[in-house]
């Protein structure tokens, strides 16, 4: 599974259309922070990076997508180290493979 939203389903179980605003706002600020953890890694600039990670720890957790909570904490690890090798580049990559399958899901299991 990408994600899991059964929390916030259950929170937010008489009012859809304010899980649909919750998912909508969810998927404009990971996108937002996966371009900019990508800039800062393009920059060479790791304290960036680190922050942009940070910031999308919380999220991520709160809609269940595991894989890519394993990614960011690795990832944040690795800008913490300054390290840029060809491992932290394929995370890199594999970051944002994982984050657009999650939001191509949420959009379609939401009509979104």
């Amino acid at each position: 599974m990408l994600y899991d939203i059964s929390q916030l389903k259950f929170l937010f179980s008489d009012d859809h259309a304010f899980l649909r605003d919750v998912i909508k706002q969810f998927i404009d600020d990971v996108v937002a922070a996966e371009a900019d953890i990508q800039q800062a890694y393009a920059d060479g600039n790791f304290e960036q990076e680190k922050y942009h990670l940070h910031r999308l720890k919380s999220p991520v957790n709160n809609f269940g997508a595991n894989k890519v909570s394993v990614i960011v904490d690795i990832l944040e690890g690795m800008a913490a180290e300054n390290k840029n090798n060809e491992e932290h580049a394929n995370l890199i990559k594999q970051l944002n493979v994982e984050l657009a399958a999650v939001i191509e899901a949420l959009k379609v299991d939401h009509a979104i």
